[in-house]
């Protein structure tokens, strides 16, 4: 055996545990006895050297008794190098809680076991769903992945990939997602796909303000990686193997040859974020997964704007900035500070929806007007005013362009959006909806 081989073996025979110089010398004994190495000696210099690491891995140990001296001049010394015990007996245990969210009642899983029974699954069924190593982003068999594709088509932008988990995967992430992630509190400028949130309460941060900037975050879901939803997993103390699973659980690498030929339409640029692990668009986990992940950017922009006296709120990946004095009316110079900021932490600005606009135009947000209080679009208002003014006169199925299954509850759905913005008007659309004849 190397004395490479030898440190890094006893590196990984150590590194799982409580991490004291009482633990790590225990350890130590254990996989080395017997040895006429002082243990305790080198469990103290291991320690110092790693004490303010959040999390600790193999390589950061091995790094540390590489850098300690004594250590090196024992190994010149021996003829032949101990045996390392590399079996570590430590139960598994939840870690410290190193992220920025206060936590409480979060499922405590340690053991790939402890995660197949809190999902109801067999450990294989756990296994063959998490697709750690990734084998399903090569396949060709359809059968074999676990996401339904849907390319949707859109007007000035490449078309986006909606990515639907089968059955069994959604149940799995409905789990996670209700049992776990809804007890997390994303940062306070997050108002998308948040409890008691919404684009209303995005948008009343905005009103009566001289200025308006907004800025959009491109391709957002696909861009969120694997690996950032393992360091979050991770920050919360869950051990590495659970933080992978749970991460492979809530992201996808679909198969380039399953995603047809809108998929080779595309830039190879665009071809390479898709073909990345990241967050599926249509699982039920990735808007709050994106939420919690976005924790940083959201902290780092609203720090950066309350500095100049500025609103600032997120929409998914709508940023909203406003304010009543002068430190957006020349805004080049702050853009470019928010660019920075997103490109940071791992998202890109489309520049082809950044605009500015002033209390004297018509200002709104996801859709919603802002200059006053939050007010329904005219221009929406009269859409489907115009609508149901025609499914009266001449019948529903007439309107039903987009041909919704159930364009009966479709347009219950677009009067009840008006309603939480502006009860007033949506009473006088459900007036005229109560007159349909739906029959006709």
């Amino acid at each position: 055996m190397s004395k490479a081989t030898f440190i890094t073996a006893l590196a990984r025979s150590i590194t799982c545990g409580e991490w004291s110089k009482e633990s790590i010398k225990q350890r130590l004994t254990f996989a080395l006895s017997p040895s006429t190495l002082d243990t305790e000696r080198l469990a103290s210099s291991i320690h110092k050297k790693t004490k303010k690491l959040k999390n600790i891995e193999n390589t950061h140990v091995e790094n540390a008794m590489r850098e300690t001296k004594f250590l090196n001049e024992w190994l010149e010394k021996q003829t032949s190098l101990p045996r390392v015990m590399r079996i570590n007996l430590q139960p598994s245990v939840m870690n410290k809680n190193t992220s920025p969210f206060q936590i409480s009642n979060i499922p405590e899983i340690t053991t790939h076991y402890g995660l197949a029974r809190w999902l109801s699954l067999t450990e294989n069924d756990l296994s063959w769903m998490a697709d750690t190593h990734n084998l399903h982003a090569q396949t060709k068999n359809f059968k074999l992945q676990h996401y339904h594709y849907k390319w949707l088509t859109r007007k000035s932008a490449p078309p986006r990939l909606l990515e639907t988990p089968k059955s069994c995967l959604k149940s799995v992430q409905r789990k996670i997602l209700h049992d776990l992630i809804d007890k997390i509190t994303p940062h306070n400028a997050a108002h998308g796909f948040t409890k008691n949130r919404s684009c209303k309460t995005h948008a009343q941060i905005h009103c009566e303000q001289d200025i308006i900037l907004h800025m959009d975050l491109s391709n957002f879901f696909t861009t969120i990686t694997y690996g950032q939803v393992y360091w979050f997993f991770l920050s919360l103390g869950y051990p590495k193997k659970i933080a992978r699973t749970l991460a492979s659980l809530c992201t996808n690498t679909p198969s380039p040859y399953l995603l047809g030929r809108n998929f080779q339409k595309l830039s190879w640029q665009n071809q390479k974020i898709i073909t990345q692990a990241h967050l599926p668009q249509g699982a039920p986990t990735s808007p709050a997964l994106a939420n919690l992940v976005c924790y940083k950017l959201d902290n780092r922009l609203e720090g950066l704007s309350t500095s100049l006296g500025i609103n600032y709120s997120r929409y998914a990946d709508d940023l909203a900035f406003s304010s009543n004095n002068s430190s957006l009316k020349k805004s080049a110079h702050f853009r470019k500070m928010v660019e920075q900021i997103a490109d940071d932490q791992g998202f890109q600005i489309n520049h082809n929806k950044t605009y500015t606009s002033t209390k004297s135009q018509q200002q709104s947000l996801v859709g919603i007007v802002v200059n006053k209080q939050p007010n329904i679009r005219r221009d929406d208002y009269d859409q489907i005013k115009a609508i149901l003014h025609n499914c009266i006169k001449k019948g529903a199925s007439s309107q039903n362009i987009g041909k919704h299954k159930n364009f009966k509850e479709h347009l219950r759905g677009k009067i009840a959006y008006i309603a939480s913005i502006n009860p007033s008007k949506a009473q006088k659309l459900k007036k005229e909806y109560q007159k349909i004849n739906w029959n006709k």
